[in-house]
């Protein structure tokens, strides 16, 4: 879809260094993680301490910012939602990221290789705490038997979940696009409700509609008669409810 931001002129909310977190207490998975481990390696991981940052809602530039600047741009996303628009000449592609996913807001570089002109913005949804992978921070989870392998198979889901996006944005129908979007977002970051799922963040439709590649006016017409159906609602908080599952053919 075309982009219509320009992001030298978003006005951009700096990162704020908060008082540093217990990882282990922060990321349930990796808590898991710790079950199999020595009771001395378990005490180590318990009393790890890790740099922590907190995003207001707005416009960020990770490049300029001290947490996207540490550990080659890697950080871990403790809870909020960031979305990341990468642009290519006219058009453009977002990718959303939620608490437990490894980002890298580094642009990649090749040694020696021409690489694609691309560009990307980030825009803070809602209120977000993150912990910059640094160079420290990772040799010490690397000493740590088994937390390598579960942080690699988080990748992993999240490159699945990438490529499940994919998929679903060259569905031609945008109701249906819509409707499996959505419960895609509840499968990865839902919490189940006596109506079906809650997505636990206010997407917009213009959110929405980067998300699915289309324009903001045709994604709010198909919301509509994705309501009118009853496949679809908001709560009283505002939350989009996904109610039914999408057609069989695409379960």
């Amino acid at each position: 879809m075309p982009r219509h931001e320009n992001r030298h002129t978003r006005h951009v909310v700096p990162a704020r260094r908060a008082a540093p977190v217990y990882l282990f207490e922060e990321d349930a998975e990796l808590r898991g993680a710790l079950s199999g481990l020595p009771e001395s390696d378990a005490r180590v991981a318990a009393e790890l301490l890790a740099g922590c940052w907190e995003l207001a809602p707005g416009a960020w530039d990770p490049e300029r910012d001290a947490p996207g600047r540490q550990g080659n741009g890697g950080i871990l996303l403790l809870d909020g939602f960031v979305l990341c628009e990468l642009g290519v000449g006219p058009r453009s592609s977002a990718e959303l990221f939620a608490a437990g996913d490894l980002v890298w807001t580094a642009e990649p570089r090749l040694d020696g290789q021409p690489t694609l002109p691309t560009t990307r913005t980030w825009r803070v949804l809602a209120p977000t705490r993150l912990v910059a992978l640094e160079r420290g921070l990772m040799a010490r989870l690397g000493r740590l038997p088994g937390i390598a392998t579960s942080l690699q198979r988080r990748l992993a889901a999240q490159a699945r979940s990438l490529n499940v996006r994919l998929a679903i944005v060259q569905i031609p129908q945008l109701t249906i696009r819509l409707h499996l979007l959505l419960w895609h977002l509840a499968d990865r970051w839902g919490r189940s409700c006596s109506e079906g799922a809650v997505i636990p963040h206010r997407l917009s439709h213009q959110v929405l509609a980067e998300l699915v590649s289309a324009q903001r006016t045709s994604v709010g017409a198909a919301l509509h008669q994705l309501q009118e159906a009853g496949v679809v609602g908001r709560n009283d908080e505002g939350l989009w409810v996904v109610r039914t599952k999408p057609p069989s053919e695409f379960v």
